[in-house]
């Protein structure tokens, strides 16, 4: 009867074990998808405020070089100036067009949306050159 209880204590002992291994590797395959999945998120959410950071750059970029365009008085500086603030105009357009064809949550419309009303105003501002 011992020997009989032995034996029975020992299978569930192996049993017990068997299944701890199972739960433990089913956790792990499930952390590893969570990691995964959550640095995937991460690196898109970077991608995406890279984006953000060079649009505003270029904007920035195009204003300080049209107030030097208003202030330089040399045909030749101001083409060269114009130029520039095409290439910042390139650079803007390519990284708003690679961002919107991101995968953006709600919250990234709302906010893109909020900054294209003030462009159409944007556009009226008069510049003059004194060239």
């Amino acid at each position: 009867m011992n020997q009989l209880t032995n034996k029975h204590l020992i299978i569930m002992l192996i049993a017990v074990i068997v299944l701890s291994a199972f739960l433990l590797y089913d956790g792990y395959i499930e952390i590893e998808e969570s990691h995964l999945l959550s640095n995937q998120i991460i690196e898109e959410q970077q991608k995406k405020d890279a984006l953000l950071f060079e649009m505003h750059k270029a904007a920035r970029q195009r204003l300080f070089i049209l107030y030097q365009m208003a202030s330089e008085t040399d045909i030749f500086e101001i083409d060269d100036l114009n130029q520039s603030l095409d290439t910042q105009a390139l650079i803007f357009m390519n990284s708003r067009r690679e961002y919107l064809s991101m995968e953006l949550t709600q919250q990234d419309r709302i906010l893109l949306d909020r900054h294209c009303v003030t462009l159409p105003y944007l556009e009226q501002i008069p510049v003059e050159f004194s060239g």
